[in-house]
């Protein structure tokens, strides 16, 4: 049973209550999840992919000129640079394709990539074909860093892929930036809007990316890090955090089993992603409850 707690408030008895009658009647381990405040916005959607078959190379300058790919590009001839960014928007926009089409989603614009996904998509020759196309002056070291990526930061280099920044990954791992320093967050001071890393340090090699661009990284990064729970445990998220949680709409739909409804609890059933739990002796697909406790303020 996976117990979730959204904000925190009084009732806390009639709460025990509820969650008493749970194991009573759901088998399975329990999972305490305490979310400090419900997310309620939708995030956007990423914008469409550039159609690119049968696309001039003549059109396909014209259409990519607002694309920070590959500024190495802006260096070679016309007939050579229009080669390389039809390469590089494929590369690009398929590998990015490729994460999207995996998406699951428990509601409309709140969905998440599942880490299986993730895994089976970005392999070391990808990496590889990847950073030689969008940044060519690190072709010599693309192995380095897709070494570097699959054991470190594979998760940051998805989101970067998602908002057609992927090129970036390699000035964030020469800054020691990795997978254990999201999520990332949003500083102000001094009048520049910047992101830090989760301990609070700034990271200097996206000083130079506009709002616009940092803002789509602080909400991909949450759609490529969906929690993993263990079989038991207590678990504190951030208010963004997209869980990895199924439609259950093929789950079983016995009301008998559910507490009655209260002022300060919600409790609903919610199926997870079986890349996502590590529970023993269950099926591939698990239906655990949530609680959700009521701010009464």
């Amino acid at each position: 049973m996976l117990t979730w707690a959204e904000t925190q408030g009084p009732g806390t008895s009639e709460v025990a209550s509820n969650i008493s009658r749970l194991k009573e009647n759901a088998a399975g381990p329990e999972i305490l999840v305490v979310n400090p405040e419900q997310q309620t916005d939708c995030l956007e959607d990423d914008a469409p992919t550039p159609t690119l078959p049968g696309l001039s190379l003549r059109s396909a300058l014209a259409q990519a000129s607002n694309h920070s790919l590959c500024p190495a590009l802006e260096k070679q001839e016309p007939r050579s640079r229009a080669s390389s960014l039809v390469g590089t928007l494929t590369i690009v926009d398929t590998l990015r394709d490729k994460l999207r089409d995996q998406k699951c989603e428990e509601k409309p614009w709140i969905w998440f990539v599942p880490v299986n996904a993730q895994d089976a998509i970005i392999d070391k020759q990808t990496i590889i074909d990847y950073i030689s196309f969008t940044n060519p002056s690190q072709t010599t070291r693309a192995s380095e860093y897709a070494e570097l990526i699959l054991q470190h930061a594979k998760r940051l280099f998805a989101a970067l892929v998602m908002i057609r920044k992927g090129a970036e990954i390699c000035s964030l791992l020469d800054e020691k930036v990795h997978d254990k320093d999201l999520p990332f967050k949003s500083d102000s001071d001094g009048g520049q809007f910047q992101l830090q890393t989760r301990a609070g340090h700034t990271i200097k090699g996206l000083g130079e990316w506009s709002k616009n661009e940092l803002e789509k990284l602080l909400k991909y990064q949450w759609r490529m890090t969906a929690p993993v729970f263990k079989e038991y445990g207590e678990y504190v998220f951030d208010k963004h955090t997209i869980l990895p949680f199924l439609s259950t709409t093929d789950a079983d739909t016995d009301k008998s089993i559910y507490p009655e409804p209260s002022g300060y609890s919600d409790v609903s059933r919610v199926c997870i992603h079986p890349a996502h739990h590590n529970f023993s002796g269950t099926h591939e697909k698990v239906v655990r409850h949530t609680r959700t406790l009521v701010d009464s303020y």
